[in-house]
């Protein structure tokens, strides 16, 4: 794509988010509201979704070797090598039906001609437009709900975080909580901060220094977390758990000369069980593309 059209685009999408920013998402049929230390969260379930499907029961990641096979595994993603970029939308963890959920996890791309997964369309937060700037990125399918089915790759434009939480000790609400209680701690104490939290509208921006001389912004939403029920891996004691699911752009200073792989190395210095992430291999400053994304377990 020509720089100067590239960069017009981006401040585009900018301006048209910034005017709008003061808008909250407009709430969907099964969207909760959670309020937490004077910040309004939500969470939502959607009718399918890999993750609905991946966590049924406790599953043995025993036999794997690495975290990203880890994480890729409680997430329901497939691989880079099975399931090639562009081929796994950005509505497949929340959309997919059961049975292609299976699909995604256990065999090679097989996916239907027209690109739409088979579960019904929510109007969930998808975060995308990875070549905009990062709050454009997260705020412009909130505000504007876009539909990204069939335009982004899950892996690829986006980061996941996600969390489990014992459900015989607490509700869906106070796990929504926990969660984010436990993922300000893990951003805090793994990383110095350049300035304190941003809470701007609905959501949370950390930004970051990265050893030696890296700098990013880490974006999450407080708005739609997607829960399902399930179990959490027999590796964290597979019991009956509130899972959530937390969408997050990281967007690199491009003088950086960080890796993912730094990111994850200090986030799993003090990440707390409860968590597992994702991280896209375009959060850092390399512009790489159809690389796996770097797991946190």
């Amino acid at each position: 794509m020509n720089p100067y059209l590239k960069l017009a685009l981006a401040g585009s999408i900018a301006l048209t988010v910034q005017g709008c920013a003061m808008i909250p998402p407009i709430p969907i049929p099964s969207e909760v509201g959670v309020d937490h230390k004077g910040l309004y969260y939500s969470y939502y379930e959607p009718l399918g979704g890999t993750v609905k499907f991946a966590n049924t029961q406790p599953l043995d990641l025993s036999g794997l070797k690495t975290d990203t096979e880890k994480a890729r595994a409680v997430l329901g993603f497939p691989s880079m090598e099975d399931w090639p970029p562009m081929t796994f939308t950005a509505a497949m963890p929340r959309n997919a039906g059961k049975a292609e959920a299976e699909r995604i996890r256990n065999s090679k791309y097989g996916h239907p001609s027209n690109g739409q997964s088979e579960g019904v369309a929510d109007g969930a937060i998808t975060a995308g437009l990875a070549d905009a700037a990062p709050g454009a990125a997260v705020g412009a399918v909130a505000v504007l709900n876009t539909d990204t089915s069939g335009f982004h790759d899950a892996r690829v434009s986006i980061s996941h975080i996600l969390c489990f939480k014992p459900a015989e000790q607490l509700s869906k609400e106070d796990a929504l909580k926990a969660c984010w209680d436990d993922y300000d701690k893990n951003v805090t104490t793994a990383f110095e901060l350049i300035e304190p939290r941003s809470d701007s509208f609905w959501r949370h921006s950390y930004r970051i220094k990265v050893p030696v001389d890296g700098r990013t912004a880490l974006i999450t939403d407080r708005y739609r977390a997607q829960y399902a029920p399930g179990y959490a891996p027999v590796e964290m004691g597979g019991f009956k758990a509130h899972t959530f699911r937390i969408e997050m752009i990281i967007w690199p200073d491009p003088k950086s000369s960080y890796k993912v792989d730094d990111l994850a190395l200090l986030l799993g210095k003090t990440k707390p069980d409860s968590l597992v992430y994702l991280l896209s291999a375009k959060g850092d400053p390399r512009e790489r593309e159809g690389l796996e994304p770097i797991g946190v377990f």
